[in-house]
């Protein structure tokens, strides 16, 4: 994700419909893709299709949704001020710490991904994956403690590498595809449908970015739905070639791919040089976004801790540098300690996938049901935030048992604070004298 948020009061940079959608774009694509058609192949079998296809044309609905916020709330600077709105500051804490806790439950996942690609070309395993995740991680920290966040140009040349990258996969491997590798079609039924939107959600987040972004356009009120329609057709094109190719070419083979798209390239090149070329590929992408989101998690980290969503000494700091060097390391310690317990746990991918997934539609769910209150009392009928909300719900429903996690995340802190303030109260409270009676 991107954050380069605008301040509201000064000059837009000058970003236009066409710089608009390609920082969407690069807002969205992640390395998820890399991996996500194999899980979703692997859950759903070839009915996976109908999940790409419910979460294709949802990206409309929500994507326009934050769009409309963002020209709402020009100011507003996420998720936290979205949901304050409507829900209260209690809740929207809950939210942001969803949001927050997205970073080192998917970074493992993330180490991981990029260590499926490395792994089809040295052979390594879950250790070499592990051992290259925590190298990432350091490597982000180190740079974004030296304040060289990753910029939007950069972020831009990663997007444009994927969207390369996946034209290649799909135009080289089509000529290849076979109706045979559809059969069966839904192996694990609406069940598996649905698990696979569960799965896919993490390649469909980072709409969110739309709105921080919207203080950055020359002219907001007309061109930023214009950038995000624009988009999601890419994006949609993409998703629906790439989907289709797994499906069709590599069939239920898919499932158990360390590489899938690997496995699509070599249509078009030698097996070698399309590995070594997805692995290059995989690990630019996974430090990118890994950085990218630890840069826009440092201000978050200390509005949360203001606001009591995280530990206090996060934001106690007088400086800007402290806060964010904070924030940096925490983060960084998380992650480690979060591909560490994958690594000796042996956790699976999907459960990593399926985890981040859940946190995130719960976010994407929280903000768009804000949208469609703050619309309704604009006096405007609200229809497209009215079907991103329900469409969001089914994408956090979607997610099953794996909502635990973000339960987890806004209850058990919340719990745990109440009960400080309930023992606080009752050691201020006044204590009678044992034997003394009224009137005595």
């Amino acid at each position: 994700m991107i954050s380069r948020v605008g301040r509201p009061g000064t000059a837009a940079p000058g970003l236009g419909r066409a710089s608009g959608t390609a920082m969407y774009v690069a807002a969205v694509l992640g390395p998820g893709v890399l991996t996500l058609p194999g899980l979703a192949e692997r859950v759903a079998g070839s009915s996976a299709l109908l999940a790409w296809a419910a979460l294709i044309a949802l990206s409309w609905p929500i994507a326009a949704t934050f769009a409309r916020l963002g020209v709402r709330r020009p100011g507003a600077s996420g998720v936290l001020d979205y949901c304050a709105a409507v829900f209260g500051r209690r809740f929207a804490v809950g939210v942001g710490r969803c949001f927050w806790f997205a970073i080192p439950v998917g970074t493992p996942a993330a180490a991981l991904m990029a260590g499926g690609y490395v792994g089809a070309v040295t052979g390594s395993g879950r250790v070499a994956s592990a051992v290259m995740g925590i190298g990432l991680t350091v490597v982000v920290a180190a740079v974004n403690l030296g304040r060289v966040a990753t910029t939007a140009r950069l972020q831009l040349v990663l997007s444009g590498v994927l969207a390369v990258f996946l034209v290649l996969c799909t135009a080289g491997s089509l000529s290849e595809a076979n109706a045979a590798n559809l059969q069966p079609f839904a192996p694990h039924g609406v069940g598996g449908v649905v698990r696979a939107v569960g799965v896919l959600v993490w390649g469909f987040a980072g709409w969110e970015a739309v709105a921080s972004l919207s203080g950055e356009f020359r002219d907001r009120a007309r061109d930023i739905v214009v950038a995000a329609r624009r988009a999601v057709i890419v994006i949609g094109v993409l998703y629906a070639g790439v989907a289709l190719a797994v499906t069709s070419v590599l069939g239920p083979a898919a499932g158990t791919e360390q590489a899938p798209l690997a496995g699509l390239l070599q249509q078009a090149m030698a097996r070698n040089a399309a590995h070594a070329v997805a692995a290059a590929v995989a690990v630019a992408l996974t430090a990118g976004v890994m950085n990218a989101y630890f840069a826009g998690a440092a201000h978050l980290t200390a509005r949360l801790a203001s606001a009591g969503g995280l530990p206090r000494w996060l934001a106690s700091a007088d400086d800007e540098r402290t806060r964010r060097r904070r924030s940096v390391l925490t983060l960084a310690g998380l992650s480690t300690a979060g591909i560490l317990l994958a690594a000796a746990a042996r956790l699976d991918l999907l459960m990593l996938v399926s985890a981040t997934s859940a946190l995130l539609a719960v976010v994407c769910a929280a903000c768009v049901y804000a949208a469609w209150v703050m619309a309704r009392q604009d006096g405007r009928g609200g229809l497209v935030e009215a079907a991103a909300s329900l469409g969001s719900v089914v994408m956090a429903l979607a997610a099953g048992p794996f909502l635990v996690v973000p339960a987890a995340v806004i209850l058990v802190p919340a719990v745990g604070n109440y009960a400080v303030r309930v023992a606080a109260r009752l050691r201020r409270a006044p204590r009678r004298r044992p034997g003394r009676r009224l009137g005595v």
